[in-house]
């Protein structure tokens, strides 16, 4: 990559959204253009291990306030778990009948990251060896739609190991 360049990765459960991405000369983020010189798809591997490739974010509330979660925490992963099944159900337009669990083999394999969106601070995590015991079909749904909350933001990319 040159100076003043760069790598994106998208990915969606909008095949009609990826469709226009795949045609488009430019892309506009915000208020920057970007100019898409060369664009290249990369075959879907499904897998039940992953990395993030942007970091997750989780959160609940309590007494009006939004805490952060760290994968530490027990409702780490159990808030994923719940965000996966509320898009499985968008997704595919019916509940999801299959297992489905969540492992990290050592705590040492997450790091955190704060990140500022428009002076609101996130602290998100990255991880590596994330395992997921679920049904392909739910595998395929974690690399489209991206894991845990404010993917739309970003957050919660990974990608199949």
């Amino acid at each position: 990559i040159g100076e003043g360049e760069g790598k994106l990765f998208i990915a969606s459960v909008n095949e009609e959204l990826l469709g226009h991405l795949a045609k488009a000369k430019t892309l506009t983020i915000g208020k920057a253009e970007f100019q898409i010189k060369s664009l290249e798809l990369q075959p879907l591997k499904i897998s039940n291990k992953f990395d993030t490739l942007s970091p997750i974010y989780v959160s609940f509330n309590q007494a009006g306030k939004k805490i952060d979660v760290p994968p530490s925490h027990p409702l780490f992963f159990e808030r994923i778990k719940d965000n996966l099944l509320k898009k499985y159900e968008i997704v595919y337009k019916e509940p999801y009948e299959g297992e489905i669990e969540f492992l990290i083999h050592t705590i040492s394999h997450w790091k955190p990251k704060r990140i500022f969106i428009k002076n609101t601070a996130f602290r998100a995590y990255h991880l590596k060896n994330l395992h997921i015991y679920a049904t392909e079909r739910m595998l395929k749904l974690a690399l489209d739609a991206g894991l845990g909350e404010k993917n739309s933001m970003g957050f919660g990319m990974v990608m199949a190991k």
